[in-house]
């Protein structure tokens, strides 16, 4: 993170405990909010009545669980990430948002590992995408990447191909075997329709029936 006077602090994890993990997740949460505090000094025009928040991986948590303690984000987006702190030596620690569920649009875009799969019908990575799905009051999708991999949501789906030396092996771990392009095209297209959807309110049908390569609606 940047300060002023151009000091840089970088975040640092020690280890992956329960206890350490909870504090992340509590303080990713309080950063949330202080960014939405600050938007309207920053920015005399911003508009801060209607307001997304999406995250990948453990910033997917953060989504949910920002949501879950501030009612002024009003749509939320959990990209491939488990929804607990549970870290490496505690008993199983949900978020608030998995054990109360959410009352406003909340969307599930998961992808695989190997031949698992990060969804509500899958709990092999984790039971809290299984657990959320019941408790959830609000607009609710679970859609799916199939051939994706955890860091294809991010930069790497665009950068790797573009390294001729990885090999094949890694590449596929790394952002699995569907194609770059038609994944990068349907992970834009559906966060934009959700966000379109709940915080615009401009119609789509993509949430009704898969229209992009690689995706599926998972019921």
């Amino acid at each position: 993170m940047e300060f002023p006077g151009d000091r840089i602090e970088w975040g640092l994890m020690q280890d992956a405990s329960q206890a350490t993990m909870k504090k992340a997740i509590d303080a990713r949460v309080a950063d949330m909010r202080f960014v939405l505090d600050k938007r309207p000094s920053l920015h005399k025009d911003a508009d801060t009545t209607r307001v997304g928040v999406a995250g990948h991986s453990y910033g997917g948590y953060t989504a949910a669980e920002t949501m879950a303690n501030d009612r002024r984000f009003d749509a939320g987006i959990n990209i491939d990430g488990a929804m607990e702190h549970t870290g490496e030596d505690g008993p199983y620690a949900p978020g608030r948002a998995v054990t109360q569920g959410l009352d406003r649009p909340f969307l599930l875009f998961g992808g695989d590992l190997g031949e698992r799969e990060l969804s509500h019908v899958d709990t092999s990575l984790t039971r809290t995408w299984a657990d959320f799905w019941p408790n959830q009051r609000g607009w609710k999708r679970d859609v799916h990447l199939d051939d994706g991999a955890h860091l294809g949501f991010s930069d790497m789906q665009w950068s790797v191909p573009q390294i001729a030396a990885v090999p094949r092996e890694r590449r596929e771990s790394l952002i699995g075997t569907i194609d770059p392009a038609d994944a990068l095209r349907a992970q834009h297209d559906y966060v934009a329709a959700f966000f379109d959807l709940h915080l615009k309110h401009r119609g789509t049908r993509l949430f009704e029936r898969a229209r992009h390569e690689g995706i599926r609606l998972v019921p």
